[in-house]
């Protein structure tokens, strides 16, 4: 119930950025604060899920994956298949996390922050011969493409990427 309530926060922060944005460039670096916090939740919901232990209840469990990964702009079954090879190879030349290592702590971070892309050029690589990861692969840009396609119809793309991108951003690469 409360990585719920985050997700529910972070649309709330979203709304907020849309219908009341904030007058000062404090109001909106707390309410980027407030998304970026929202982010950290929703990703310890993604991998509690991704390892099936965010809820007893399998149908909840689900939800809670398909829902913390539509936060990060990604499809959280696809995520889960990835983070298991992780587990199955880390630090080995088959783990997925071998594309934020960096020689530096600024390219660490830089390429952390884009790990979601990396995941999926690495998901792409391994899983489209099996035509049901072929599936997701295909559809999981939509994610993205929905967001980005209903701010923009609307007039806030500024919103979709101080209040969703930059704390995206920033939250991957911690």
């Amino acid at each position: 119930l409360l990585g719920l309530s985050g997700l529910g926060l972070f649309a709330g922060g979203l709304a907020v950025g849309v219908l009341a944005p904030p007058a000062t460039w404090i109001g909106w670096a707390v309410l980027v604060g407030v998304q970026f916090s929202c982010m950290l939740v929703a990703y310890t919901i993604l991998h509690d899920a991704t390892h099936r232990s965010a809820s007893r209840r399998h149908v909840l469990n689900e939800l809670m994956l398909a829902s913390a990964g539509a936060v990060f702009l990604a499809d959280g079954f696809l995520f889960r298949r990835i983070h298991l090879i992780h587990h199955a190879h880390t630090h080995q030349s088959g783990d997925p996390d071998r594309f934020a290592s960096a020689k530096t702590l600024q390219g660490r971070l830089a390429r952390s922050a884009l790990i979601t892309v990396g995941y999926y050029h690495f998901a792409a690589r391994r899983l489209w011969d099996s035509p049901k990861w072929r599936r997701h692969l295909l559809c999981s840009p939509l994610f993205a493409a929905v967001a980005v396609t209903g701010f923009a119809h609307c007039g806030h793309l500024d919103i979709f990427v101080i209040l969703w991108v930059i704390p995206l951003l920033l939250a991957q690469a911690v």
